[in-house]
């Protein structure tokens, strides 16, 4: 987590985002798999995750992202944690703390969606695949949390 006590408050205007997202999981033939997508303007493969809207809680906030980036209706299970970083714009001198809410979420229905101006693709990825497909290594770290979590929330 970054730490605002070395910001120069003088130069930059500081503001606060807060996001939520999820490790949708979707089981296939037994095999749990975790849903990424492809981004087109970022070209990264990330987790689902988006900024939350006035009068949304973290889990529709999740709910919603997700379906709107994969096309899949998935249910948040269990709180895997946050997450905070920062966006620097030089040009408009402003620093956005962005501080991401991530959860376990159980695939319910839908299909991967087709690609379109924000998602090049949706991947499906068995859960014990290796994360470095993933381009960021917080997405990574919550991956590797859902993983420690996954068993208790799978059909028996």
């Amino acid at each position: 987590m970054n730490n605002t006590n070395n910001k120069d408050v003088t130069v930059y205007q500081l503001y606060q985002e807060i996001s939520a997202g999820g490790v949708p999981i979707i089981v296939e033939d037994g095999v749990p798999k975790f849903v990424a997508i492809d981004r087109v303007m970022i070209k990264d493969t990330s987790l689902p995750k988006g900024h939350q809207e006035p009068g949304e809680s973290l889990q529709q906030t999740a709910i919603r992202e997700v379906e709107e980036e994969t096309g899949f209706k998935a249910k948040p299970v269990e709180y895997l944690g946050e997450f905070t970083y920062e966006v620097k714009n030089e040009v408009h001198k402003k620093i956005t703390m962005v501080t991401v809410h991530w959860f376990l979420m159980m695939v319910e229905s839908g299909k991967a969606r087709e690609a379109n101006d924000e998602t090049k693709q949706v991947r499906l990825i068995p859960l014990d695949s290796d994360l470095s497909i993933l381009t960021y290594e917080n997405h990574r770290m919550f991956v590797e949390k859902a993983r420690e979590v996954i068993s208790k929330h799978l059909p028996t």
